[in-house]
């Protein structure tokens, strides 16, 4: 089993020393018990909420809460836009073009977090490679905004590459 990323906590906390509190790491065990870093920084940014599939033997990482770089703006929108992928949790590859971003986001406000996935390679009878999701949340947190309630989804996408393609 693997653990990629995640969170120490939501916010900053002065008592420890990452602002915020997030991981691009990865761990593997085959016990539960006894874990193995396989790396302490993937290709790709900290953050909390994404979801990492196993899709045709790869990795496929994608979505995620970011917090706004921006001091001057502190609620705006920063979650990652990217779809990473890797063959060994160690080396990532950001897939670029007709496949990213997911949910055709259109901008970092599109990006969800804290939602469902699973691969299946059926869909409708036919054999194609695909990563379902169901809802997630894109709030900013902003107390300034009174309709973020309104930005928990309860949709359902299918994510799919066009793996001819991806692999020439």
């Amino acid at each position: 089993m693997y653990l990629l990323g995640g969170e120490d906590g939501f916010v900053c906390n002065p008592q420890t020393p990452r602002c915020p509190p997030y991981f691009n790491d990865v761990w593997r065990s085959v016990d539960g018990r006894n874990w193995t870093q396989v790396t302490a920084s993937a290709g790709w940014s900290p953050r909390p909420g994404h979801q990492c599939e196993v899709l045709l033997g790869a990795f496929v990482c994608f979505g995620g809460f970011g917090l706004s770089p921006d001091p001057a703006n502190p609620f705006a929108p920063a979650n990652p836009m990217d779809i990473q992928i890797s063959w060994n949790g160690a080396d990532w590859l950001e897939l670029a073009g007709t496949a990213s971003p997911p949910w055709n986001a259109l901008g970092p406000a599109d990006i969800k977090y804290d939602f469902a996935a699973f691969p299946t390679y059926w869909v409708n009878g036919r054999f194609r490679p695909s990563i379902f999701t169901f809802g997630g949340d894109r709030e900013t947190f902003t107390p300034f905004d009174p309709f973020a309630f309104e930005k928990v989804d309860n949709d359902v996408w299918r994510f799919g590459l066009n793996w001819r393609n991806f692999f020439r």
